[in-house]
C-alpha cells in the first residue's frame, strides 16, 4: 500500500467514524507528509477536516452530556466545555441549555461540598472548613443543602480553635517565666554595689 492509499484509508475512517480522530487524524497528517501528499491529493480539503473535527467534538460533547445526567462532575463539564469551545457549536446544538449546564455546576458544588463536610466530620480540618464554605459559597446554595448548619459549622471552629488556644497559653506561660527571669537580672543589675564593711 503507497502513501496515498494509506492516507485515503485514514480519511475513510475520519468520515465513518467521528470517535476516531484523534488517532486517524496524526496518522493521516504523518502519511501526507511522508508522501509528500497534499489534501487535495486524497480527495479532501481543510474545509472537509475542519467539518469532520467538528463533528468529533459533537461527539464527545454528547458523550460527556450523557455523563453529566447521571452524575455531575466538573471534570465532565470542563471536557463538555472544551468540546463546545473547540467544535464551535452551541449548547442548543447538542440538546442541553444554559440552565442545565447551570445546574449540572450546583450538583457538582454541593456533592464536593457534602465529601468535605465528610472530612470536617472525620478529621476537624481547617482546609475542610475553607473547601465546604467555598463550594456553598460558589454554588449559591445553603449549608442546609448539604445536611448541616451554621451552628455544627460554628461548633467545629471552637473545636479546631480550643487547640490553637491551649498552644497560644503555653506560649505566654513561657514568655511570661522568661520575662520574669529577665525582669529580676534587670533587677540585680540595678542595684547598687553593697558596701565593704571593712
Amino acid at each position: 500500500m503507497d502513501s496515498r492509499q494509506e492516507a485515503q484509508g485514514y480519511l475513510t475512517i475520519l468520515r465513518e467514524n467521528p470517535d476516531r480522530w484523534f488517532a486517524c487524524y496524526n496518522l493521516l497528517k504523518y502519511t501526507l507528509k511522508q508522501g509528500a501528499l497534499s489534501l487535495a491529493d486524497i480527495g479532501t480539503s481543510e474545509e472537509e477536516i475542519a467539518k469532520l473535527q467538528a463533528a468529533n467534538r459533537k461527539h464527545y460533547a454528547h458523550a460527556w452530556l450523557v455523563r453529566l445526567r447521571k452524575e455531575s462532575s466538573r471534570f465532565d463539564l470542563r471536557a463538555l466545555w472544551e468540546c463546545i469551545e473547540d467544535g464551535g457549536f452551541s449548547l442548543e446544538d447538542i440538546g442541553t441549555s444554559k440552565e442545565e449546564v447551570e445546574r449540572f455546576r450546583i450538583e457538582d458544588c454541593k456533592g464536593t461540598a457534602r465529601f468535605y463536610l465528610k472530612q470536617l466530620r472525620e478529621h476537624s480540618s481547617f482546609f475542610a472548613l475553607r473547601l465546604v464554605r467555598e463550594e456553598v459559597k460558589s454554588g449559591g446554595f445553603s449549608l442546609k443543602d448539604i445536611g448541616t448548619s451554621e451552628e455544627e459549622i460554628q461548633e467545629f471552629c471552637k473545636q479546631m480553635a480550643e487547640p490553637v488556644r491551649m498552644d497560644m497559653r503555653k506560649y505566654l506561660n513561657r514568655a511570661e517565666f522568661i520575662l520574669g527571669i529577665v525582669e529580676r537580672a534587670s533587677k540585680k543589675m540595678m542595684e547598687p554595689p553593697s558596701e565593704d564593711p571593712a
